[in-house]
């Protein structure tokens, strides 16, 4: 039994996604339809319980059905330490989850550490603005902080980064957010 889009979709109106992201691993893997991919979980998404728990929350999230993971944070591990761990739970690193302050200031350490923990891509995770957030939501703060130039020079630095990436056999992705498609200074 598969699920269509449509059929998920309805599904994720009625729970909402945060209670799919929790069903769906379990509801496809019993019915025995699968992924067309491997599914993976960002583990920004459990940090708190990572932080309480992290071989246990690892094997949880396997258990569920994830195959694969990005990181967010080593959690006080080396990357290989890291990386162990996860390979002892059954899940796979594909992608490590950088803020672009680190991946700016030291993109060779960070590129180091995507190496050490056996993954295939670094992922930005935000853009760096040029003037400090606003205290509150952090979507709009970010939002409000941004500058069309400061999105260019994050661009620069994207792509300097990207560049070192591909050299050491990485690749870079970015991860957005809604405040990629506002309109800065007349432009998106």
């Amino acid at each position: 039994m598969t699920m269509t889009r449509r059929e998920m979709l309805g599904v994720m109106g009625v729970l909402g996604a945060g209670a799919v992201a929790s069903v769906l691993p379990r509801f496809a893997w019993a019915a025995g339809g699968g992924y067309p991919w491997p599914l993976g979980v960002q583990l920004w998404s459990v940090k708190a319980e990572l932080d309480q728990d992290f071989e246990g929350t690892l094997a949880q999230l396997a258990k569920l059905g994830y195959r694969e993971i990005e990181t967010a944070g080593l959690h006080g591990r080396t990357p290989k330490a890291f990386r162990e761990a996860i390979v002892q739970a059954g899940l796979k690193p594909v992608s490590a989850h950088f803020s672009m302050g680190d991946l700016f200031a030291d993109a060779a350490a960070r590129i180091a550490e995507a190496q050490a923990m056996g993954v295939q891509w670094i992922v930005a995770s935000s853009p760096r603005p040029d003037k400090p957030l606003k205290e509150g939501d952090w979507i709009p703060a970010i939002r409000d902080a941004m500058t069309l130039d400061a999105w260019k020079k994050n661009a620069a630095e994207l792509n300097r980064v990207g560049a070192l990436a591909k050299a050491a056999g990485l690749k870079l992705g970015y991860h957005n957010h809604p405040i990629e498609f506002a309109d800065y200074d007349g432009q998106r």
